[in-house]
């Protein structure tokens, strides 16, 4: 079955996550060059790297049209939605582009921001970080489109069953 996508929609939402995976593959390494390996901090690299080696080949199924190509890509969009920062946790991530509204609550701040390119951010036990929570837009809008066209193609596949033989 063909992806139910329109082929502009296909190529982008294959290829922005096989640019920003080579990015962000690109600035780990660069962090595991630069740095000492250390228990927590390499565990965190290799989990973002699997990330962005799972977006290439989400990307790579897409691009290809392979019929179970979308839900995968909606998962790695789903991903990349939430941010978060407290003074105990922060955690954010993106692969290809970001378009993200947020709110900081100390000081009281609504903010937004874009991005073009990839990036990942976590923080562990920092109190001087400024609390704030926010969405990528950009991701969310892509997987509400990856999700419905996924929702049409099993209602197609569905319908296309062929029917037994009393």
């Amino acid at each position: 079955m063909k992806v139910p996508l329109p082929a502009w929609q296909r190529r982008l939402f294959g290829a922005l996550p096989i640019a920003g995976a080579a990015l962000g593959l690109t600035a780990i390494a660069m962090q595991f060059a630069n740095q000492p390996f250390s228990g927590l901090n390499t565990a965190f690299l290799l989990a973002f790297a699997g990330f962005y080696l799972f977006g290439i080949a989400t990307g790579v199924a897409l691009l290809e049209g392979q019929d179970n190509a979308l839900r995968p890509n909606f998962w790695f969009w789903v991903v990349q939605i939430p941010m978060l920062q407290t003074s105990m946790f922060g955690y954010a991530a993106a692969s290809g582009a970001w378009l993200q509204v947020y709110l900081q609550w100390a000081p009281l701040k609504l903010g937004a921001n874009y991005y073009l390119g990839s990036f990942f951010n976590y923080s562990l036990f920092q109190p001087e970080r400024p609390g704030l929570i926010g969405l990528n837009l950009l991701a969310l809008a892509i997987a509400v489109l990856l999700r419905r066209a996924d929702r049409r193609q099993q209602r197609s596949e569905t319908i296309d069953l062929p029917a037994s033989a009393p």
